[in-house]
């Protein structure tokens, strides 16, 4: 979805269930983003989405990792 979307990052799971994004892109894609995210895949619950600006640094595709 990130990469249809035009946005570059990283994702992973965390101990405690949740899943971590870091994510960035332009306005209108992030935007979408964030919206298919509240939504998530079919068959998962989300409970909440934050959004929080961090200055790590992203790849220059998208990363799943472990």
């Amino acid at each position: 979805m990130a990469q249809q979307l035009g946005v570059r990052g990283i994702v992973r799971n965390r101990a405690d269930g949740s899943v971590e994004v870091f994510a960035a892109g332009p306005p209108d894609a992030m935007k979408e983003f964030e919206r298919r995210l509240r939504r998530g895949p079919l068959g998962a619950e989300v409970v909440d989405v934050q959004r929080i600006e961090v200055s790590e640094p992203l790849p220059d595709g998208f990363e799943i990792r472990r």
